[in-house]
C-alpha cells in the first residue's frame, strides 16, 4: 500500500528547478510550518498544473463573484524552493478535483 503524504492546507507551494538548463530536474515543493515535501516532476506536468491552477482560481472568481486572487506582485524569494530540497518520489500521474 503505497504512503499517503498530506499537507493540507499547505502555506506555501512552488514549482521550482534544480541543475543547468537541459540537464534540469523541476520540484513541486509544498510547506506548512517548519515541514516541506518535494516531489519530481517532468517539466510538461509543472506547465500543465500551472495552467490548471490559473483556470480553475479564474472559475472559482467568476463563480463566487470573488475579487481577484492573484497578487499584484510576487516577490523572487516566494517562488524559490526552500533548501534542502528532498524528493520524496517521483510524480506519476497529477491532476486537480
Amino acid at each position: 500500500m503505497a504512503d499517503i503524504l498530506e499537507m493540507n492546507p499547505v502555506s506555501r507551494i512552488t514549482i521550482g528547478t534544480l541543475g543547468e538548463p537541459g540537464n534540469r530536474t523541476f520540484f513541486l515543493q509544498g510547506i506548512q510550518g517548519l515541514d516541506s515535501l518535494a516531489v519530481i516532476v517532468e517539466k510538461e506536468q509543472a506547465l500543465a498544473l500551472a495552467a490548471a491552477v490559473d483556470e480553475l482560481l479564474g472559475e472559482l472568481e467568476e463563480r463566487f463573484e470573488l475579487p481577484p486572487t492573484r497578487p499584484e506582485r510576487i516577490l523572487p524569494r516566494d517562488l524559490e524552493l526552500q533548501m534542502p530540497v528532498e524528493a520524496r518520489f517521483r510524480a506519476a500521474q497529477m491532476g486537480l478535483g
